[in-house]
């Protein structure tokens, strides 16, 4: 005969070996919908590189949300966390991802394969992302595309290793565990090489790195140098910060996620809109006019009265006067509202130029 007490207790230790039996196979599971995640984003990285860094599924989500962001919540990121705005983003991203991937990992089975809709309905989003980015077409989804293709395949293989982890509890076997960390050190192994590969290869590609470490500036004669700074310009008061800000002292503040990969072959100048004529300057177009100095103060558009988003350099220019020579602005009154320059790639910057009478209105920094 057994007691009550002992049929409890025999109870309570069965339901005790079933908990640490099913940990194992949890983490696991979570493990591998991360791990698939992962690659699926490494791959994409490494697919994009002969489509543009905008093709990448992880860029191309991210920069989207900044462009479908209201501007009062771009003002509040840029305020909170100054240059570190684009870091807390791709960190929120990440840890959102992680998220939706160990559910994944976690309901995904053989015959009922929720997480690898979980990672295609994720994959449905980076393809819109990418292909609706300015300059894009169909065919910049295929990143995103096979990356997914190759997520669904590691979380496949790496949740059947998860399930033989379970099975093996009961008989004390650890090759099956050994097989899933071997699996998962490969997964891991794919999606950090791939992405760091696809970073690497798509500077390298371009050309933009070291186009950019070739340039030296244009040579300013003497008559177009800009005067020299008064003695006694700056005040010498412990805490300020000088009256020219230093090249070192130089920090990026905008949407951008990624600075394009453009080199001086590829760099053009457009102007058009409300012109008689259209006008198409090349690098070599530019250098060929006469550089000239001048000290200037900028501010951010998103800098607020008494803010610390200004600075004052000398900065060697081209004159652009010259180049609207023959080619007037539109004969229209008050024509000029908004000066927009479309950069590469979707990015943009923009100049407003006012109406008499009226303030200027600050413009999207893209």
């Amino acid at each position: 005969m057994t007691t009550n007490e002992e049929r409890a207790h025999e109870g309570s230790d069965e339901s005790g070996d079933r908990r640490p039996r099913a940990r194992p196979r949890l983490l696991a599971r979570v493990l591998s919908g991360v791990l698939a995640a992962a690659v699926t984003l490494g791959v994409g990285e490494l697919v994009a590189v002969p489509f543009g860094s905008s093709a990448s599924p992880f860029f191309a989500v991210g920069s989207t949300t900044v462009d479908r962001s209201p501007s009062w919540a771009r003002e509040i990121a840029i305020t909170a966390f100054g240059t570190n705005d684009k870091a807390a983003l791709f960190i929120g991203m990440s840890i959102l991802i992680a998220i939706l991937a160990a559910l994944a990992g976690v309901v995904e089975r053989p015959r009922r394969p929720y997480g690898s809709l979980v990672l295609v309905t994720l994959g449905i989003v980076g393809m819109y992302a990418a292909t609706t980015r300015p300059g894009a077409t169909v065919v910049d989804a295929v990143p995103t595309l096979t990356g997914v293709a190759a997520g669904v395949l590691a979380l496949t293989l790496l949740t059947r290793r998860a399930d033989e982890i379970d099975d093996a509890a009961h008989t004390g076997a650890g090759v099956p565990r050994r097989h899933f960390l071997v699996l998962a050190g490969a997964a891991a192994t794919v999606a950090v090489a791939a992405g760091v590969a696809g970073r690497n290869l798509a500077g390298t590609i371009a050309g933009a790195i070291s186009n950019r470490m070739a340039f030296v500036a244009p040579l300013v004669s003497a008559r177009n140098r800009a005067p020299a700074v008064p003695p006694g310009t700056d005040i010498a008061v412990p805490g300020a910060t000088p009256f020219v800000t230093g090249n070192n002292a130089f920090y990026r503040i905008d949407t951008a996620l990624q600075v394009p990969m453009l080199s001086t072959d590829d760099w053009t100048l457009r102007i058009h809109g409300m012109v008689d004529r259209e006008i198409m300057l090349s690098w070599s177009d530019l250098l060929a006019r006469t550089p000239i100095e001048r000290t200037i103060t900028l501010t951010c558009v998103s800098n607020e009265i008494g803010g610390a988003l200004a600075g004052t350099a000398t900065w060697v220019a081209i004159r652009s006067r010259p180049a609207r020579r023959g080619r007037h602005l539109a004969r229209r009154r008050h024509a000029v509202v908004d000066q927009c320059r479309r950069l590469h790639r979707g990015n943009a910057d923009r100049n407003p130029a006012g109406r008499p009478g009226r303030t200027a209105r600050g413009g999207d920094e893209r």
